[in-house]
């Protein structure tokens, strides 16, 4: 079995609103089968002149179809609408697996 990593860097549109509604997704993957882990990651606020608003989404997956229903569950979920809401720019996204 081939396990999957995504990585996902993005800004978003109000940092605490999207900070609220990513901490609920994580009872939404844990419902996914496949589902591994999820880091989440932002820049800090203590670094003077750069943007804060970038967050930064480390998940694993069991397999690719695992990895695939993941990105359906967030494409179509509605529990995690107000979650993509709140992404205003994508600046990375793309999938892994170990050399």
């Amino acid at each position: 079995m081939t396990k999957v990593t995504q990585i996902f860097v993005y800004t978003a549109k109000d940092p605490a609103t999207c900070e609220a509604a990513r901490e609920k997704l994580l009872s939404v993957w844990a419902e996914v089968p496949g589902f591994i882990a999820w880091k989440q990651l932002r820049r800090p606020e203590y670094k003077k002149g750069i943007e804060t608003n970038v967050f930064a989404d480390y998940m694993e997956w069991d397999s690719p179809e695992a990895c695939e229903r993941g990105n359906e569950v967030f494409r179509s979920d509605d529990r995690v609408a107000s979650f993509r809401e709140q992404i205003a720019d994508l600046v990375t996204g793309n999938e892994y697996v170990e050399a």
